[in-house]
């Protein structure tokens, strides 16, 4: 019951199957595993970070490229809209 429930709490923080097995391997060695988790745990939090400067960056491009789009008449013979042409 306890792995069990070990498992279901590292799901939802984002560790994935491996980390979970690797946590669970150190155990099963006889080491106190907290130190694995606290290097899984700064792993997540430093991808998750990685990922929310991507989307912000993103969002930023996409808002630059939104407000551009306002300027653009549609009138310009082109083969694609010229909104996505001109964010180049």
């Amino acid at each position: 019951m306890e792995l069990l429930t070990f498992i279901r709490r590292a799901r939802p923080l984002g560790l994935h199957l491996d980390d979970v097995r690797t946590v669970l391997a150190i155990r099963d060695g006889g080491t106190p595993p907290c130190a694995a988790v606290r290097e899984l745990l700064d792993a997540r939090i430093r991808e998750i970070d990685a990922a929310l400067d991507d989307l912000l960056a993103l969002c930023q491009t996409l808002a630059e490229t939104r407000q551009r789009a306002d300027d653009c008449s549609g009138d310009e013979p082109v083969a694609v809209c010229a909104i996505i042409k001109t964010g180049q």
